[in-house]
Protein backbone atom coordinates (compact mmCIF):
# COMPACT_ATOMS: atom_id res chain seq x y z
CA UNK A 1 0.00 0.00 0.00
CA UNK A 2 1.44 3.39 -1.01
CA UNK A 3 2.21 5.80 2.08
CA UNK A 4 -0.37 8.31 2.20
CA UNK A 5 -2.92 5.61 3.08
CA UNK A 6 -0.72 5.62 6.33
CA UNK A 7 -1.09 8.98 6.93
CA UNK A 8 -2.08 9.65 10.78
CA UNK A 9 -4.85 12.10 9.87
CA UNK A 10 -6.67 10.51 7.39
CA UNK A 11 -6.30 7.36 9.27
CA UNK A 12 -7.69 8.83 12.42
CA UNK A 13 -11.48 10.02 10.58
CA UNK A 14 -11.82 6.35 8.95
CA UNK A 15 -11.70 5.19 12.52
CA UNK A 16 -13.97 7.41 13.81
CA UNK A 17 -16.14 6.95 10.93
CA UNK A 18 -16.32 3.29 11.37
CA UNK A 19 -17.13 3.51 15.16
CA UNK A 20 -19.06 6.08 15.16
CA UNK A 21 -17.36 8.07 17.54
CA UNK A 22 -16.02 11.89 17.83
CA UNK A 23 -12.21 11.15 18.64
CA UNK A 24 -10.63 7.70 19.30
CA UNK A 25 -9.77 8.45 22.88
CA UNK A 26 -13.05 7.20 23.38
CA UNK A 27 -11.33 3.89 23.12
CA UNK A 28 -7.92 4.43 25.14
CA UNK A 29 -5.38 6.78 24.35
CA UNK A 30 -3.27 5.74 21.05
CA UNK A 31 0.15 6.80 19.62
CA UNK A 32 -0.45 8.61 15.94
CA UNK A 33 1.71 5.44 14.71
CA UNK A 34 -1.18 2.78 16.06
CA UNK A 35 -3.76 5.42 14.58
CA UNK A 36 -1.52 4.87 11.36
CA UNK A 37 -1.41 1.25 11.22
CA UNK A 38 -5.34 0.58 12.69
CA UNK A 39 -6.59 3.21 9.86
CA UNK A 40 -4.52 1.70 7.20
CA UNK A 41 -5.88 -1.87 8.18
CA UNK A 42 -9.36 -0.67 7.82
CA UNK A 43 -8.59 0.96 4.23
CA UNK A 44 -6.94 -2.22 3.20
CA UNK A 45 -10.28 -3.76 4.27
CA UNK A 46 -12.42 -1.75 2.38
CA UNK A 47 -10.99 -2.02 -1.26
CA UNK A 48 -10.28 -5.85 -0.64
CA UNK A 49 -13.79 -6.63 0.13
CA UNK A 50 -15.44 -4.36 -2.08
CA UNK A 51 -16.88 -1.57 0.43
CA UNK A 52 -18.92 -4.15 2.51
CA UNK A 53 -16.94 -4.15 6.19
CA UNK A 54 -17.22 -7.06 8.06
CA UNK A 55 -18.27 -6.61 11.39
CA UNK A 56 -15.33 -4.79 13.93
CA UNK A 57 -14.94 -4.81 17.57
CA UNK A 58 -13.15 -1.13 18.39
CA UNK A 59 -9.51 -1.34 19.58
CA UNK A 60 -7.91 -2.22 22.30
CA UNK A 61 -4.45 -1.44 23.67
CA UNK A 62 -2.78 -4.40 24.61
CA UNK A 63 -0.20 -3.91 27.25
CA UNK A 64 3.13 -4.83 27.27
CA UNK A 65 3.20 -7.99 29.30
CA UNK A 66 0.21 -8.94 29.32
CA UNK A 67 0.86 -11.82 27.33
CA UNK A 68 4.36 -13.54 27.03
CA UNK A 69 5.90 -12.89 24.28
CA UNK A 70 7.34 -16.09 22.37
CA UNK A 71 10.00 -15.70 19.68
CA UNK A 72 9.56 -17.42 16.49
CA UNK A 73 12.40 -19.93 17.25
CA UNK A 74 11.48 -20.96 20.76
CA UNK A 75 7.77 -21.08 19.93
CA UNK A 76 8.63 -23.48 16.86
CA UNK A 77 10.93 -25.64 19.58
CA UNK A 78 8.20 -25.85 22.13
CA UNK A 79 5.73 -27.20 19.16
CA UNK A 80 2.75 -25.62 20.70
CA UNK A 81 0.66 -25.67 17.85
CA UNK A 82 2.69 -27.43 15.17
CA UNK A 83 5.53 -29.99 15.10
CA UNK A 84 9.06 -29.54 13.92
CA UNK A 85 7.88 -31.41 10.92
CA UNK A 86 5.46 -28.75 10.51
CA UNK A 87 2.48 -30.70 11.14
CA UNK A 88 -0.21 -30.69 13.84
CA UNK A 89 -0.23 -33.93 15.08
CA UNK A 90 2.79 -34.40 17.72
CA UNK A 91 2.26 -30.42 18.85
CA UNK A 92 0.78 -29.70 21.97
CA UNK A 93 -2.32 -28.67 20.47
CA UNK A 94 -2.82 -31.94 19.26
CA UNK A 95 -3.04 -33.66 22.46
CA UNK A 96 -5.18 -31.14 24.25
CA UNK A 97 -7.45 -30.02 21.76
CA UNK A 98 -10.90 -31.40 22.80
CA UNK A 99 -13.03 -28.17 21.75
CA UNK A 100 -16.05 -29.07 20.21
CA UNK A 101 -17.11 -25.62 17.97
CA UNK A 102 -14.83 -23.86 15.75
CA UNK A 103 -14.77 -21.10 17.72
CA UNK A 104 -13.50 -22.99 20.55
CA UNK A 105 -10.40 -24.18 18.48
CA UNK A 106 -9.15 -20.88 17.58
CA UNK A 107 -9.70 -19.89 20.86
CA UNK A 108 -7.09 -22.29 22.14
CA UNK A 109 -4.81 -21.86 19.76
CA UNK A 110 -4.39 -17.81 20.49
CA UNK A 111 -4.44 -19.28 24.26
CA UNK A 112 -1.41 -21.48 23.62
CA UNK A 113 0.51 -18.87 21.33
CA UNK A 114 0.16 -16.09 23.87
CA UNK A 115 0.17 -17.36 27.24
CA UNK A 116 -1.41 -14.65 30.17
CA UNK A 117 1.23 -13.77 32.60
CA UNK A 118 -1.12 -11.73 35.22
CA UNK A 119 -1.93 -14.03 37.76
CA UNK A 120 -5.14 -12.28 38.63
CA UNK A 121 -6.50 -13.32 35.54
CA UNK A 122 -4.54 -16.58 35.08
CA UNK A 123 -6.40 -17.88 38.32
CA UNK A 124 -9.62 -15.81 37.03
CA UNK A 125 -9.61 -18.73 34.29
CA UNK A 126 -8.68 -21.44 36.19
CA UNK A 127 -11.66 -20.69 38.50
CA UNK A 128 -13.60 -21.71 35.48
CA UNK A 129 -11.45 -24.93 34.56
CA UNK A 130 -12.41 -26.05 38.09
CA UNK A 131 -15.84 -25.18 38.21
CA UNK A 132 -16.15 -27.95 35.07
CA UNK A 133 -13.95 -30.28 36.27
CA UNK A 134 -15.90 -30.46 39.60
CA UNK A 135 -18.99 -30.69 37.57
CA UNK A 136 -18.70 -33.71 35.62
CA UNK A 137 -22.87 -33.57 34.37
CA UNK A 138 -22.69 -29.94 33.68
CA UNK A 139 -19.42 -30.58 31.51
CA UNK A 140 -21.13 -33.06 29.60
CA UNK A 141 -24.57 -31.20 29.30
CA UNK A 142 -22.74 -28.29 27.78
CA UNK A 143 -20.29 -30.24 25.64
CA UNK A 144 -23.18 -31.62 24.65
CA UNK A 145 -24.95 -28.43 23.82
CA UNK A 146 -21.69 -27.14 21.86
CA UNK A 147 -21.46 -29.99 19.38
CA UNK A 148 -24.44 -28.92 18.19
CA UNK A 149 -23.19 -25.43 17.66
CA UNK A 150 -22.33 -25.15 14.42
CA UNK A 151 -19.45 -22.36 13.69
CA UNK A 152 -21.44 -19.06 14.60
CA UNK A 153 -18.62 -16.45 14.03
CA UNK A 154 -17.66 -17.85 9.91
CA UNK A 155 -21.46 -17.51 9.34
CA UNK A 156 -22.01 -14.53 10.69
CA UNK A 157 -18.83 -13.24 9.00
CA UNK A 158 -20.66 -14.46 5.61
CA UNK A 159 -23.47 -13.01 5.89
CA UNK A 160 -22.71 -9.33 6.78
CA UNK A 161 -20.34 -9.30 4.44
CA UNK A 162 -23.82 -10.39 1.78
CA UNK A 163 -22.07 -13.52 0.85
CA UNK A 164 -24.11 -15.53 2.94
CA UNK A 165 -26.65 -18.05 2.18
CA UNK A 166 -29.88 -19.80 3.65
CA UNK A 167 -27.63 -21.93 5.10
CA UNK A 168 -25.84 -19.52 6.69
CA UNK A 169 -28.82 -18.14 8.74
CA UNK A 170 -29.80 -21.66 9.65
CA UNK A 171 -26.70 -21.63 10.99
CA UNK A 172 -26.92 -18.40 13.31
CA UNK A 173 -30.13 -19.49 14.45
CA UNK A 174 -29.11 -22.97 16.17
CA UNK A 175 -25.83 -21.34 17.13
CA UNK A 176 -28.03 -18.51 19.33
CA UNK A 177 -30.70 -21.72 20.44
CA UNK A 178 -27.31 -23.21 22.00
CA UNK A 179 -26.47 -20.21 23.25
CA UNK A 180 -30.06 -20.33 24.81
CA UNK A 181 -29.78 -23.46 26.38
CA UNK A 182 -26.15 -23.06 27.67
CA UNK A 183 -27.59 -19.92 29.58
CA UNK A 184 -29.87 -22.35 31.26
CA UNK A 185 -28.02 -24.67 32.17
CA UNK A 186 -25.80 -22.96 34.57
CA UNK A 187 -26.30 -21.74 37.82
CA UNK A 188 -25.23 -17.95 37.86
CA UNK A 189 -25.06 -17.80 41.57
CA UNK A 190 -22.76 -21.22 41.98
CA UNK A 191 -20.26 -19.88 38.56
CA UNK A 192 -17.14 -18.06 39.04
CA UNK A 193 -16.72 -14.66 37.40
CA UNK A 194 -15.57 -16.01 33.99
CA UNK A 195 -18.75 -17.93 33.82
CA UNK A 196 -20.79 -15.05 34.41
CA UNK A 197 -19.19 -12.74 32.41
CA UNK A 198 -19.09 -15.47 29.37
CA UNK A 199 -22.89 -15.99 30.21
CA UNK A 200 -23.52 -12.21 29.78
CA UNK A 201 -21.82 -11.97 26.59
CA UNK A 202 -23.89 -14.40 25.37
CA UNK A 203 -27.11 -12.13 25.60
CA UNK A 204 -30.66 -12.37 24.90
CA UNK A 205 -31.41 -13.57 21.09
CA UNK A 206 -35.03 -14.84 21.58
CA UNK A 207 -37.04 -12.60 19.05
CA UNK A 208 -34.11 -13.30 16.26
CA UNK A 209 -34.44 -16.76 16.68
CA UNK A 210 -38.12 -16.94 16.58
CA UNK A 211 -37.82 -15.28 13.39
CA UNK A 212 -35.46 -17.26 11.77
CA UNK A 213 -37.43 -20.28 12.87
CA UNK A 214 -40.24 -19.34 11.25
CA UNK A 215 -38.77 -17.98 8.11
CA UNK A 216 -36.50 -20.66 7.02
CA UNK A 217 -37.14 -23.90 5.81
CA UNK A 218 -36.10 -27.57 7.13
CA UNK A 219 -34.29 -28.35 3.49
CA UNK A 220 -31.65 -25.20 2.47
CA UNK A 221 -30.31 -24.78 -0.75
CA UNK A 222 -26.49 -23.38 -0.75
CA UNK A 223 -27.10 -20.11 -2.54
CA UNK A 224 -30.15 -17.91 -1.81
CA UNK A 225 -30.36 -17.68 -5.63
CA UNK A 226 -31.97 -21.52 -5.53
CA UNK A 227 -34.65 -20.26 -4.15
CA UNK A 228 -37.38 -22.55 -1.68
CA UNK A 229 -35.59 -21.23 1.24
CA UNK A 230 -38.53 -19.66 2.48
CA UNK A 231 -41.34 -21.54 5.08
CA UNK A 232 -44.81 -22.28 4.16
CA UNK A 233 -47.29 -19.63 6.11
CA UNK A 234 -44.01 -17.11 6.76
CA UNK A 235 -45.44 -14.50 3.85
CA UNK A 236 -48.97 -14.30 2.57
CA UNK A 237 -47.84 -12.71 -0.33
CA UNK A 238 -45.31 -15.66 -1.40
CA UNK A 239 -47.65 -18.05 -0.23
CA UNK A 240 -49.71 -16.57 -3.05
CA UNK A 241 -47.39 -16.26 -5.86
CA UNK A 242 -46.62 -20.24 -4.57
CA UNK A 243 -50.51 -21.16 -5.25
CA UNK A 244 -49.99 -19.73 -8.51
CA UNK A 245 -47.28 -21.26 -9.69
CA UNK A 246 -49.00 -24.27 -8.60
CA UNK A 247 -51.93 -23.85 -10.15
CA UNK A 248 -49.70 -23.62 -13.43
CA UNK A 249 -48.02 -27.62 -12.62
CA UNK A 250 -51.57 -29.01 -12.26
CA UNK A 251 -52.38 -27.26 -15.90
CA UNK A 252 -49.72 -28.93 -17.45
CA UNK A 253 -51.09 -32.04 -16.29
CA UNK A 254 -54.29 -31.51 -17.51
CA UNK A 255 -53.09 -30.41 -20.40
CA UNK A 256 -51.43 -33.47 -21.20
CA UNK A 257 -54.33 -35.53 -20.47
CA UNK A 258 -56.01 -33.35 -22.96
CA UNK A 259 -53.68 -34.01 -25.88
CA UNK A 260 -53.69 -37.93 -24.81
CA UNK A 261 -57.39 -37.85 -25.73
CA UNK A 262 -56.94 -35.54 -29.06
CA UNK A 263 -54.28 -37.79 -30.95
CA UNK A 264 -54.98 -41.15 -28.86
CA UNK A 265 -50.94 -41.21 -27.90
CA UNK A 266 -51.54 -42.66 -24.46
CA UNK A 267 -47.54 -42.20 -23.71
CA UNK A 268 -47.65 -38.71 -24.94
CA UNK A 269 -45.62 -36.62 -21.83
CA UNK A 270 -45.52 -33.17 -21.34
CA UNK A 271 -41.86 -32.64 -20.30
CA UNK A 272 -39.27 -29.89 -19.59
CA UNK A 273 -35.40 -28.96 -19.84
CA UNK A 274 -33.33 -25.98 -19.69
CA UNK A 275 -33.09 -25.79 -23.64
CA UNK A 276 -36.41 -26.08 -24.62
CA UNK A 277 -38.50 -25.28 -21.76
CA UNK A 278 -41.80 -27.49 -21.70
CA UNK A 279 -42.37 -29.26 -24.93
CA UNK A 280 -44.73 -32.54 -26.02
CA UNK A 281 -42.49 -35.61 -26.34
CA UNK A 282 -43.63 -39.01 -28.53
CA UNK A 283 -41.86 -41.75 -29.91
CA UNK A 284 -41.48 -42.40 -33.38
CA UNK A 285 -43.88 -45.00 -34.10
CA UNK A 286 -46.79 -41.77 -33.10
CA UNK A 287 -45.62 -38.89 -34.39
CA UNK A 288 -47.50 -39.03 -37.82
CA UNK A 289 -50.37 -38.30 -35.70
CA UNK A 290 -49.45 -35.07 -34.74
CA UNK A 291 -48.02 -34.36 -38.32
CA UNK A 292 -51.14 -34.58 -39.96
CA UNK A 293 -52.22 -31.29 -42.51
CA UNK A 294 -54.06 -28.65 -39.78
CA UNK A 295 -52.53 -29.82 -36.16
CA UNK A 296 -52.11 -27.56 -33.99
CA UNK A 297 -49.16 -29.22 -32.81
CA UNK A 298 -45.50 -27.47 -33.96
CA UNK A 299 -42.42 -29.53 -34.30
CA UNK A 300 -39.61 -28.67 -32.46
CA UNK A 301 -37.04 -31.30 -32.00
CA UNK A 302 -36.02 -34.98 -33.70
CA UNK A 303 -34.52 -38.04 -31.74
CA UNK A 304 -33.80 -40.68 -31.94
CA UNK A 305 -36.55 -42.67 -31.05
CA UNK A 306 -39.07 -39.77 -30.36
CA UNK A 307 -40.53 -36.36 -31.55
CA UNK A 308 -41.10 -33.15 -29.20
CA UNK A 309 -43.92 -30.59 -30.49
CA UNK A 310 -45.07 -27.54 -28.38
CA UNK A 311 -48.33 -25.59 -28.98
CA UNK A 312 -49.34 -21.94 -28.68
CA UNK A 313 -51.27 -22.94 -25.98
CA UNK A 314 -48.62 -24.74 -24.09
CA UNK A 315 -45.78 -22.24 -24.69
CA UNK A 316 -48.48 -19.39 -23.39
CA UNK A 317 -48.49 -21.23 -20.40
CA UNK A 318 -45.30 -21.75 -19.98
CA UNK A 319 -44.64 -17.94 -20.19
CA UNK A 320 -47.30 -17.39 -17.40
CA UNK A 321 -45.12 -20.03 -15.10
CA UNK A 322 -42.18 -18.32 -15.81
CA UNK A 323 -43.43 -15.54 -14.79
CA UNK A 324 -44.37 -16.70 -11.45
CA UNK A 325 -41.47 -18.71 -10.91
CA UNK A 326 -39.46 -15.70 -11.22
CA UNK A 327 -42.05 -13.37 -8.97
CA UNK A 328 -41.73 -16.16 -6.11
CA UNK A 329 -37.79 -16.12 -6.65
CA UNK A 330 -37.34 -12.57 -6.98
CA UNK A 331 -39.75 -11.66 -3.20
CA UNK A 332 -37.98 -14.70 -1.40
CA UNK A 333 -34.57 -12.89 -2.31
CA UNK A 334 -35.90 -10.16 -0.86
CA UNK A 335 -36.89 -12.07 2.00
CA UNK A 336 -33.36 -13.27 2.40
CA UNK A 337 -32.29 -9.57 2.30
CA UNK A 338 -34.50 -8.40 5.52
CA UNK A 339 -33.54 -11.38 7.21
CA UNK A 340 -29.89 -10.45 6.71
CA UNK A 341 -30.46 -7.24 7.87
CA UNK A 342 -31.98 -8.13 10.91
CA UNK A 343 -29.07 -10.46 11.63
CA UNK A 344 -26.64 -7.13 10.25
CA UNK A 345 -28.61 -4.77 12.84
CA UNK A 346 -27.75 -7.82 15.81
CA UNK A 347 -24.28 -8.56 14.54
CA UNK A 348 -22.15 -6.57 17.79
CA UNK A 349 -23.96 -9.14 20.26
CA UNK A 350 -24.14 -11.89 17.87
CA UNK A 351 -20.37 -11.61 17.77
CA UNK A 352 -19.89 -11.66 21.20
CA UNK A 353 -21.84 -14.20 21.56
CA UNK A 354 -20.07 -16.07 18.99
CA UNK A 355 -16.46 -15.68 20.78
Amino acid sequence: MPHSRFDSTNADKRLQNLFGVKTMDAFGRFSRGEIAAGGALVDYIQLTQMGQMPHMTPPRRLKRGETMEIDQATRRNLELAVSLTGERKGSLLSVIDHTQTGAGARALVARLSAPLTDPVKINRRLDAVQHFTDNRKLREIIRNYLKACPDLERALSRTTLNRGGPRDLASIRDGLTSAAKIQAAINLNEAPEAINQALKDLGSHRKLVETLSSALSPDLPFHARDGGFIARGYSPDLESLRNLRNENQTLILSLEDKYRRDTLVQNLKIKHNNVLGYFIEVTSRHAEQLTAAGSPYIHRQTMKNAMRFTTVELGELEGRMSSASEKTLAMELQLFEDLVRKVSSHSEKISLAAT
